[in-house]
């Protein structure tokens, strides 16, 4: 694929762009491609990223390609991100005739682990999800599953594909999963975060040691959380 068409910046669509992490991909000229959609099963949205050349040849990329790409999957409605200002711009330009809604969003990166401590609450572990752990998850030992595995599912072709390439912590009560932290992809060592707590677990600190565990493995495995 073009250098040009890998955006570090987001490592969400340049995961899968460069074939580590799991989603759809879209381009529009199979011979030298300057246009590419990569939608996320687990952001639940598409990043964009190329150039514009004609505003015409852009439009009949998205009506002939993508968009019914993404009917068929039952998806009515194109969420769409870029990294770049000009083909942000060039993008609303082209769907200025419809009803569009949008959203500032901002990124962090984070190289250094979390000097202070935080207090696990009491009755909670705090656990890496290992292969030992994965092989709990997937026979049922540990309750509410899904809430990680499921995210793994969207996210990674196979869980050792998971295991190589990103890393995830979650907060256990009892016997069940009540929250989780959760690398969704990583292109160049940028690993996405993707963070829920239970609604019946919240506002304990759950988050904030389920955080505090993440950065700290980041740091040890060489990621950048971003």
């Amino acid at each position: 694929m073009n250098e040009n068409l890998m955006d570090e910046r987001n490592p969400s669509y340049a995961g899968i762009v460069a074939g580590i992490a799991k989603g759809d991909l879209w381009i529009n000229t199979p011979e030298n491609p300057t246009l590419v959609t990569a939608y996320s099963y687990c952001v639940g949205g598409c990043g964009v990223a190329g150039a514009i050349k004609r505003e015409e040849e852009a439009r009949d990329y998205f009506e002939q390609i993508v968009f019914p790409a993404l009917k068929k999957k039952g998806i009515y409605e194109f969420e769409f991100s870029t990294e770049d200002d000009r083909l942000r711009q060039q993008l609303l330009s082209i769907f200025a005739d419809q009803d569009i809604h949008w959203e500032q969003e901002y990124s962090y990166r984070r190289k250094k682990a979390i000097e202070k401590e935080f207090n696990v609450p009491t009755g909670y572990r705090i656990k890496e999800v290992d292969d030992s752990f994965l092989e709990k998850l997937y026979h049922r030992e540990i309750q509410n599953a899904d809430l990680l595995t499921e995210r793994i599912k969207e996210s990674w072709a196979d869980r050792d594909t998971f295991l190589k390439n990103s890393i995830a912590y979650a907060a256990i009560y009892e016997n069940s999963i009540a929250g989780v932290i959760f690398g969704s992809s990583q292109y160049k060592k940028y690993i996405t975060i993707d963070i829920e707590t239970e609604e019946s677990h919240r506002r304990k600190g759950i988050g904030t040691a389920l955080t505090k565990a993440f950065m700290d493995g980041c740091v040890r495995k060489g990621y950048v959380a971003q």
